[in-house]
């Protein structure tokens, strides 16, 4: 049956191949496999591609049918036969739609509007059959005022429910433009417009997307309220609330692995707070977790090795220091093999060598960036006092 219908964002990162690192796009989030029936097999399993080409095939024998079955032959102002029936031409001119978009999907993904003429089509060949049979009659029937007072009010309920389903996709809307708004202010530091605008959205309409982005700038929040000393209750309060939302999210979503790093910055922010080492064990549990869900992830190895070099200025028994030593190294490593051409990896282990006192393995990492990442890299030169 698949990971689930929609999940394709979430699955992919359970077996996103290490090499896909090395591509443009390595950071992109990935909601859709580019061949839309990989897609199906991928969240609804072999039944639920089994139930797509099934249908496609109906679909394909039911347009044949139409095209191919004997039919009246029409006669034109001229008086000569026509090779070929409205209906049979109708029919062909929708198979071939139908067609271009099974080619397109095979090669890409479908949007929601090919999707809609993914059932549409063979609707309108479905509909044009029906009507054929006595059109004349039934053109009469279809103005309002010679419905039945039962169909009137059928009609009204129908009305109704078409303008309720409307406001709903606008607020859904509506509430979307207001946490791009939030999203927008939050890159420009504007935390507390930020929190008020996704507050909005989460009063309209109820996503745990819009959760997990208030979580995060509330946490920022915290840490521009506690640079004015009297506001520690505050500074509190909001990150009780930054820590409420995150929860919310995962709750909701376990397995996005998103909410998991999210909640690992908000850690980090936290401790940058109150300098309190607790903060960064509990980041390092939500990393850890990450790092399940997404193994070939470079990122998460490489703030976990972050983490653990925290940990290091934090204690003085040297079994501890070596050991957090240790994995500093063994996971900025483990981050440069899932991706080594990234350079702010190569820059942070030079940097954690120097803090180790390891200085010439650091000018080692210094010179393998200048000869083999970036020739012009100025911190590379600086470090080794080139020019």
């Amino acid at each position: 049956f698949g990971t689930g219908v929609e999940t394709f964002a979430y699955a992919y990162y359970f077996v996103r191949p290490k090499e896909h690192n090395l591509t443009s796009e390595w950071d992109y989030l990935y909601n859709k496999a580019h061949n839309e029936y990989l897609n199906y097999l991928a969240t609804t399993g072999l039944i639920g591609l089994a139930a797509y080409l099934i249908f496609i095939f109906t679909v394909i024998v039911f347009f044949l049918k139409n095209i191919l079955l004997p039919s009246k032959q029409l006669i034109d102002s001229k008086n000569e036969f026509l090779p070929i029936s409205g209906h049979q031409l109708l029919a062909i001119f929708l198979l071939l739609a139908y067609f271009s978009i099974l080619i397109t999907n095979f090669f890409g993904f479908s949007t929601t509007t090919i999707n809609l003429f993914f059932f549409l089509i063979p609707a309108f060949q479905i509909i044009y059959n029906q009507n054929e049979v006595d059109l004349s009659a039934k053109q009469e029937k279809f103005f309002f005022g010679s419905l039945f007072y039962q169909n009137k009010l059928l009609s009204l309920i129908l009305v109704a429910g078409f303008g309720y389903l409307i406001l709903l996709i606008f607020l859904y809307w509506y509430a979307d433009t207001l946490y791009a708004k939030a999203d927008y202010l939050s890159k420009i530091n504007h935390y507390q417009e930020a929190a008020d605008y996704l507050n909005r959205a989460l009063k309209l309409r109820y996503e745990h997307v819009y959760e997990d982005k208030l979580s995060y700038v509330l946490a920022n929040l915290a840490t521009v309220v506690f640079s004015d000393k009297k506001n520690e209750k505050i500074t509190k309060q909001i990150i009780e609330a930054a820590l409420f939302y995150n929860q919310k999210a995962i709750n909701a979503s376990p397995k996005n692995v998103l909410y998991w790093k999210t909640r690992a910055k908000n850690y980090y922010l936290f401790y940058q707070i109150t300098l309190d080492k607790t903060q960064l064990k509990k980041g390092i549990e939500a990393l850890k977790q990450a790092k399940i869900l997404s193994p070939t992830d470079p990122k998460i190895s490489y703030t976990l090795a972050l983490f653990y070099s925290l940990f290091f200025d934090h204690t003085s028994v040297v079994d501890e220091k070596l050991h957090y030593k240790k994995e500093s190294l063994r996971l900025i490593d483990q981050a440069i093999d899932l991706k080594p051409d990234m350079i702010e990896f190569y820059l942070f282990k030079a940097e954690l060598l120097k803090k180790y006192q390891e200085k010439k393995a650091a000018k080692k990492v210094y010179q393998y960036i200048l000869d083999n990442l970036d020739p012009q890299n100025q911190e590379a030169k600086k470090e080794l006092n080139l020019k």
